[in-house]
């Protein structure tokens, strides 16, 4: 109960030295007694709490509300921001720290590391459950400037294709160092300053743009609490990084990796081809498709090939049916415990999927992939609790729950073990401690239980097999670069918002072919009817034209290559559909005798399909 909560009683002392108008909380803290004593006295109060929400369901936390009220949750966050921001952000620059050093004293690691565990538990609830505005949660003062990123950072297109590239009797793999990796986590070499002049035209010195030059402070905070600093502008500093490490490794590798596949066994024969082969697919891949007689296909990849081979390899290789993948009743993804059973090899399967998933956003590719966030919770290397279990198993979930409220769980004759049925059909048990199936659970032990059941069903009955697809990912995108995001914000930046998009922005940046132009008439009735479509329809627009539903994060002016409207002249309305070219973002529009006529046509392609060809 409330009233007998040490962990409430304590934050009520906090909160009655707080004011959280002022823009420093220590002072005021420090009234509470000596430094050491406040000191310790934060660190044991953090520590506490970090060990009560975890064992706290979302039913107790939110709806009864105990130990702890909302209101409570929502102070507490506050304070943790004030607190860190203090301890992070002004004590973390070094000339306010040599003016303030006497006067107040510099928070210790020991607190601030347990005041970031706590802050990360709270932000973890009010993604799922809004305690608070978003913008609460960030740090006042970090800026783009402060990061090193502008607004025209982010995704560049690749370089066109040389003729050594293009020629036909390349050897790929003589240029291609089997090597892992290729990112730094510390980031590159300092750039040297440039000269330039100020408006006066005084000469200055001022130092390039880039997140490798940010101060110690700024890196500090994308590191430990990335989430004080706005989603979009750490977007930026992850594409810089991509970016400068994509540029290296053009550069070291000048030819492509040639890969032969045919037309509905991508997955398959990329597999064969590169899984062994190579340790990364950093470079770039220069794809041939062949047909069912075997022959190759007419064209050269310049990329939107490319595009379309991974899309369909990830398509094929995450698809249930496939059998290495399981998905939850509301259709996420996560490893399927038993694939041993699917493939004697089913480790190395998992290990490519990560490089052809880290491929995809190495290569800023959107997957319309929807991967559990349990799953992706532990390839950021966070741990998964009670509540985590819910979107695995809301039954089980549910009986975990009665388990804590029924008032001798001994009643219910369980042990530490599980009972699971493998996907052969076989009875397995499972135990969820050395001799777990001997030690049955009482009102001692239960918390002690559903921890290990909890652990057992979001890590460890697949643990082989989230290991190697974590380390197919990484040997393509460093994890700490990932680590800036939390798991629904890896999520966005692997398969793009469910939000929708602006269709001004779509309009802004897209591009013309075939006799079109921007201020046609008829131009102007395709817009009007995209801005008449409801959210589905745009975004079975945009999958039609991209293969991709969901826009870039950074808006239409990142899509590469851009979006183009190309004319396709008919003779009839009744001669043609609008056809699309996904590989390159191209759609074929014929030029219809009217906007109803156009609306109609263009409906009919974009929700039957049956326009679509490749070109």
């Amino acid at each position: 109960p409330r009233q007998n909560s040490i962990v409430a009683r304590l934050w009520s002392v906090i909160f009655d030295h707080f004011d959280p108008d002022k823009e420093v909380v220590l002072p005021s803290l420090f009234r509470m007694g000596r430094v050491d004593e406040v000191f310790a006295m934060l660190a044991f109060v953090c520590a506490t709490t970090c060990t009560l929400l975890p064992a706290l369901d979302d039913e107790e936390l939110f709806v009864a509300q105990e130990p702890l009220q909302l209101s409570e949750l929502r102070a507490m966050a506050t304070f943790l921001r004030c607190l860190l921001y203090e301890a992070l952000w002004v004590q973390g620059d070094s000339d306010i720290l040599s003016k303030w050093r006497n006067a107040i004293p510099v928070l210790p690691d020991s607190v601030v590391n347990k005041a970031i565990e706590l802050y990360d538990q709270l932000f973890e609830r009010h993604s799922r459950h809004r305690l608070m505005d978003d913008d609460k949660w960030l740090f006042p003062a970090i800026n783009r400037q402060e990061l090193g990123v502008s607004s025209s950072v982010g995704r560049r297109a690749p370089p066109p294709p040389s003729m050594a590239d293009l020629s036909d009797g390349e050897d790929a793999d003589s240029e291609f160092e089997d090597e892992a990796g290729g990112a730094q986590d510390d980031g590159m070499e300092v750039e040297s300053e440039e000269d330039s002049e100020d408006e006066d035209g005084h000469a200055r010195r001022s130092v390039a743009l880039s997140p490798e030059l940010a101060s110690p402070r700024v890196k500090r905070i994308l590191e430990s609490l990335p989430q004080a600093v706005r989603f979009e502008d750490r977007v930026l500093v992850f594409d810089y990084f991509l970016d400068q490490d994509h540029t290296a490794v053009v550069a070291r590798h000048q030819r492509r990796i040639r890969v032969k596949v045919r037309r509905g066994h991508e997955y398959a024969d990329a597999f064969e081809a590169l899984s062994t082969e190579y340790q990364h697919l950093k470079p770039r891949l220069q794809i041939e498709f062949v047909n069912a007689q075997g022959l190759a296909e007419a064209g050269i990849d310049g990329g939107g090939v490319f595009k379309e081979f991974l899309l369909e390899s990830c398509k094929q290789a995450f698809d249930p049916e496939f059998g290495l993948w399981r998905a939850t009743a509301e259709g996420s993804l996560y490893p399927n415990p038993d694939s041993g059973l699917v493939a004697a090899n089913h480790l190395l399967h998992f290990q490519f999927q990560g490089r052809l998933l880290g491929k995809a956003v190495y290569e800023g590719i959107l997957v319309e992939l929807n991967l559990a966030e349990f799953f992706l919770n532990l390839m950021l290397g966070n741990t998964n609790h009670l509540h985590d279990l819910q979107s695995l198993d809301e039954e089980l979930y549910r009986n975990v729950l009665q388990l804590k409220r029924v008032a001798d769980p001994g009643d219910l004759a369980l042990t530490f073990s599980v009972t699971r049925r493998q996907q052969d059909g076989q009875m397995t048990e499972e135990e969820l401690v050395p001799g777990g199936a001997s030690i049955p659970v009482t009102r001692d032990n239960y918390i002690h239980y559903i921890r290990r059941l909890s652990t057992f069903r979001l890590r460890d009955e697949f643990r082989l097999q989230a290991m190697a697809f974590f380390d197919g990912f990484a040997s393509m995108v460093s994890k700490s670069w990932i680590k800036m995001f939390k798991p629904r914000e890896l999520r966005l930046v692997i398969s793009g918002s469910d939000d929708g998009y602006d269709v001004e922005d779509m309009r802004r940046h897209c591009t013309y072919s075939g006799g079109y132009h921007p201020d046609q008439p008829y131009i102007h009735e395709f817009w009007e009817v995209v801005s008449e479509f409801d959210a589905e329809r745009k975004a079975q627009l945009l999958r039609f034209i991209s293969s991709c539903s969901k826009p870039p994060l950074q808006g239409f002016a990142a899509l590469n290559p851009p979006l183009c409207v190309s004319q396709v002249r008919i003779a009839d309305d009744s001669e043609r559909l609008a056809t699309s070219s996904t590989c390159v973002n191209l759609l074929k529009l014929p030029k219809y005798s009217s906007k109803a006529v156009l609306r109609d046509k263009l409906l009919y392609s974009i929700t039957s399909a049956s326009g679509f060809e490749l070109s």
